[in-house]
């Protein structure tokens, strides 16, 4: 985490991914790797990233906030929907949440997304 913390994004990417290839069951590991590839601009990786720790931990929707807002800025909103309707199922005080689905179903590629606050460790 210290390169994220420094922003050095580019840097953090091979240590989670070394991590994940010692112990691949740790959906935060792959959710740190999501928030690296969304810092990078890279989208898809961060969607695959959130969807392993979806898949890990289904019940955290947090993970769910970040996965919509990939797909978001990758123009999926039609996946990005889906993803902040199951957010809002697990948080529904998140005002995270809530602004991914005015962005869900606002005009669609108008603009880039905002990242969303991190509330992670």
């Amino acid at each position: 985490m210290a390169y994220c913390s420094l922003r050095e994004f580019n840097s953090a990417v091979e240590p989670f991914l070394h991590a994940l290839r010692l112990g691949p069951e740790f959906g935060d590991v792959y959710f740190n790797l999501g928030m690296a590839y969304s810092e990078l601009g890279r989208w898809e990786e961060a969607a695959a990233a959130y969807q392993n720790a979806i898949r890990l931990e289904p019940e955290n929707g947090e993970y769910y906030c970040r996965l919509a807002a990939s797909y978001l800025n990758s123009q999926r909103q039609a996946e990005a929907l889906r993803a902040v309707k199951e957010a809002l199922r697990l948080k529904p005080d998140s005002s995270d949440a809530y602004c991914l689905l005015g962005c869900a179903l606002h005009e669609p590629g108008t603009r880039q997304l905002p990242r969303t606050r991190n509330h992670s460790s």
